[in-house]
This record gives structure tokens, sequence and C-alpha cells, in this order.
């Protein structure tokens, strides 16, 4: 057995955005963001170093993706 939000930790300390799409059943939205609900403690105080984005749609990466990802990357120095 192996829960997702144990890889999900793997990343901390490190930025990590999860990205989850409306209508993406392939990627199941709602284990996506339980996954990462479940990993924040993983970054301990820097819980803000981990972001969950949803948006409408389909599994795509959109521009509205990339707006979010780096906004967050920019509001951590990079």
């Amino acid at each position: 057995p192996f829960s997702q939000h144990w890889l999900v930790e793997t990343v901390a300390p490190r930025l990590l955005v999860v990205a989850s799409a409306e209508d993406d059943w392939w990627a199941c939205p709602a284990g996506e963001m339980l996954s990462w609900e479940l990993s924040r403690e993983a970054w301990g105080r820097d819980g803000d170093r981990s972001h969950y984005f949803f948006r409408r749609g389909e599994h795509n990466i959109r521009d509205t993706n990339w707006v979010d990802y780096l906004d967050f990357v920019k509001s951590h120095g990079w």
C-alpha cells in the first residue's frame, strides 16, 4: 500500500504547485487536492512553499496555469 501524499512530500522543502482542472477525471482533482492537503505538514513552518491551484476546464496546461506558477515562484524570490 502506498499513499500518494507521501510522493508529494518528497518535494519538501522545495517549492511545489499542484494544479487541478475541474473536468480532468484522469487525474482525479479531489485526490490531487487531498494529497496536497495531507502533504502540507512536510513543509512545517514553510507551509506557504506549497500551493494548490484549481481551475475550470479539462486536462491541459493553459495560460492561467503558467500565470499562477510564475506568480507563485516570484512570491518566493525567484
